[in-house]
């Protein structure tokens, strides 16, 4: 595999945030770190970064911001928009999903129709705020540089609910569009899971101890569907509504993950996008 790195640094009206370019109490983080075919791009927010203007207050707009700041990062990479393979959006309220998947389905139509038919695996976050107040949307990805590239093809693996694929026009521009998992070379990237039937498309159960276990057993089939295993994974980000959920998670984890567990990130929200949903876990593996 390539190792080699590349780093692009964020300019904001012009001014690298780099130290000493910028205080040391200001922000300063790269636009994209490029290690051999794989992108990873900072979180991109809702205002125009090359003249600062003030941001919109029409989370449309922020979301349409957002993924254009998002396309620049990823041609400055060598790269283009159509070579995102997983997306993380925060959003700080869960009345705007319908319109920040339907301006996002908009955008992919006009700049990245690669997205339409083959949608990245995502994950999206409702949180109390971001890091500004006017901030209403934070868009993340992580991309290639070639999908095609011969060492590091991405292969799709699609996501079905009620038998209907989740990619547009198979679903509404409004709907969740996105990916069982997309994989990279000997990178594997899952969808964030929730407990739902993907047949009824409902919560399956309200106990944490039986979502954790249909929650698991989804990502190991999911694991399984690429080529790998729940011990080939590498990452996971496990976001729970109650701290009081945390013991029981973990408790059915480990017995799942036996003496192999990954390195792991938990985080609590306010809002997990599907109704009675208690947690959500999203992850990164390899083959």
């Amino acid at each position: 595999m390539d190792w080699n790195l590349q780093f692009h640094p964020t300019y904001w009206a012009g001014r690298r945030l780099v130290h000493p370019d910028v205080p040391a109490a200001h922000p300063k983080f790269a636009q994209s770190i490029v290690v051999g075919n794989l992108v990873i791009v900072s979180g991109c927010v809702g205002q125009d970064v090359t003249t600062m203007a003030p941001t919109p207050v029409n989370v449309e707009e922020q979301v349409w911001l957002s993924l254009a700041n998002t396309k620049a990062a990823m041609e400055t990479a060598g790269s283009s928009m159509n070579n995102v393979i997983k997306t993380f959006f925060l959003i700080t309220s869960l009345d705007d999903y319908q319109a920040v998947r339907k301006t996002e389905t908009e955008f992919y139509e006009e700049h990245a129709p690669e997205l339409i038919t083959n949608p990245p695996a995502a994950t999206l976050m409702v949180i109390p705020s971001l890091a500004r107040p006017e901030f209403r949307c934070e868009y993340e990805v992580i991309g290639v540089v070639d999908r095609n590239r011969s060492d590091s093809p991405v292969t799709y693996h699609p996501e079905f609910w009620g038998g209907t694929e989740l990619a547009y026009p198979h679903v509404p521009k409004e709907h969740a569009k996105f990916a069982r998992s997309q994989v990279a070379g000997g990178l594997v990237i899952l969808s964030g899971c929730q407990a739902l039937d993907h047949d009824s498309i409902c919560t399956e159960t309200d106990d944490v101890g039986e979502q954790s276990h249909i929650v698991l057993d989804k990502l190991r089939v999911g694991m399984e569907e690429t080529g790998g295993s729940l011990e080939t994974m590498v990452k996971t980000n496990v976001f729970v509504k109650s701290l009081d959920d945390l013991a029981a998670y973990r408790a059915l984890e480990k017995a799942y993950f036996d003496e192999y567990a990954p390195a792991s990130t938990f985080i609590r929200l306010p809002e997990i996008t599907v109704p009675g949903s208690l947690f959500q876990i999203d992850i990164t593996a390899v083959l």
